[in-house]
């Protein structure tokens, strides 16, 4: 998915996994990007509200303990949006009902 339209929630999970790739690559720009991105047309961010922070260790049914998972599945059940992920874990974490998910095309 392009930068323009991802969801709040991908969003904060791609700021949670920036440190370890950043570490990686050595990118400078990254910073750059996690400031510049929420300008872009198609994203919006949400804060990160305590029932969302509570709910991460919460969520109903079997999901497994990666916290950028929990994090989505969290922030998308307290939107009420529905998740567009091709992540075989989160798919699986839909079909049993918690939440509703789409697989791109």
């Amino acid at each position: 998915m392009d930068d323009a339209r991802m969801p709040a929630a991908e969003f904060k999970a791609r700021c949670l996994q920036l440190p370890d790739r950043v570490a990686a690559s050595g990118e400078p720009r990254a910073v750059d990007w996690m400031r510049a991105a929420p300008a872009l047309p198609g994203i919006r961010t949400a804060p990160l509200e305590p029932e969302i922070a509570i709910a991460i260790t919460r969520l109903p049914g079997e999901l497994h303990a990666d916290p950028a998972g929990r994090l989505i599945v969290a922030t998308a059940r307290h939107l009420g949006a529905v998740l567009v992920t091709a992540d075989a874990a989160l798919l699986a974490y839909g079909r049993q009902g918690h939440q509703g998910v789409l697989m791109p095309e």
